[in-house]
């Protein structure tokens, strides 16, 4: 049964790849895929390029498709409530520095605070405008 978590790799010899099932509901037609190293490559495959045995029915290795490399974690740990760090959330402090509009709205150094997406919009668009003026007439 194809659950998210569970990392394929392929089953052509010439490839390393290695796939993570990201999304899947059972009855789709198709499951959502990543690189299962780097999360990468975000992507959909037909859920029938997905096989639990490396051998076929008449016991012939698999030459195409994906074959179940290891399972998904247990479905217990992944029903467990996440534990919430004491304080709530008003004492964390992001790992990285807020920057942008973001920054701005979180009382932040208004220095640090960048263009919003409408002024980023605005000014593409006059760029493009000024670029392109005259043309086609």
């Amino acid at each position: 049964m194809i659950q998210p978590g569970q990392i394929y790799r392929s089953c052509d010899p010439r490839e390393s790849i290695r796939i993570r099932i990201t999304a899947y509901r059972p009855g789709d037609a198709r499951a959502h895929v990543a690189d299962a190293v780097t999360g990468k490559r975000l992507r959909q495959i037909l859920v029938t390029q997905l096989h639990e045995s490396p051998v076929t029915a008449t016991g012939r290795r698999r030459r195409s498709g994906y074959v179940l490399d290891s399972q998904a974690p247990a479905a217990e740990a992944a029903e467990r409530p996440q534990e919430r760090p004491e304080g709530g959330s008003a004492g964390l402090t992001p790992s990285e520095p807020l920057t942008g509009a973001q920054a701005g709205a979180d009382g932040l150094d208004p220095h640090n605070a960048g263009p919003t997406v409408t002024e980023c919009a605005e000014a593409d668009r006059a760029y493009w405008t000024d670029k392109h003026a005259g043309e086609g007439q």
